[in-house]
């Protein structure tokens, strides 16, 4: 690639993505924030009354937002910054999906009964589901003091998740808990 063309569209793309911010950023019109500049109630103008409202002249206070002296909002210059300075809003992240499961299916391998335990994820593809945690807890604790539970690893189909436990008659876990973050 040329240096022009890569210094080009880096150029480009920060522009339309100032314009983006100073867009979403410019709070519409005032009507979204409540009436500003109305009389002293507000009321002859459908706005809110002075009893219980944010402030004596009908609209919200002047604390709050971005605000210039003529219409109420802040100016392009001041939505850049906000958005150069945090240009992406706090992400809350959805809590993990935690499943816990007992050691209750079995399958025949050769002679063997094996138990195992499995979680259905309806509509997860196998991609989805290659981050699930596997926690197995042992009920006759493993060997070191206070601990009876690990991360194990699982298998992956579409749309379930399974642990083998062991085999039915001895199973070596009785609790699997799944986690798909």
């Amino acid at each position: 690639m040329q240096i022009r063309t890569v210094v080009a569209s880096l150029v480009g793309a920060i522009s339309i993505y100032v314009v983006m911010a100073a867009c979403g950023s410019s709070g519409g019109s005032t009507d979204e924030v409540g009436p500003i500049g109305r009389g002293s109630s507000g009321a002859s103008s459908g706005g809110p009354s002075t009893s219980g409202g944010p402030s004596s002249s009908g609209g919200p206070s002047s604390s709050g937002g971005a605000s210039s002296s003529a219409g109420g909002e802040g100016s392009v210059f001041d939505a850049i910054v906000d958005h150069l300075t945090d240009p992406v809003p706090d992400a809350v992240a959805a809590p993990p999906d935690v499943a816990v499961e007992t050691c209750n299916k079995s399958y025949m391998n050769g002679a063997t009964a094996v138990a195992y335990a499995e979680h259905a994820y309806p509509g997860k593809l196998l991609n989805d589901l290659s981050g699930v945690r596997v926690v197995v807890r042992a009920p006759g604790g493993l060997g070191i003091p206070g601990y009876n539970s690990f991360v194990a690893s699982a298998y992956l189909r579409d749309g379930a998740v399974s642990v083998p436990c062991g085999t039915v008659a001895n199973p070596a876990y009785d609790q699997v808990t799944f986690i798909l973050p």
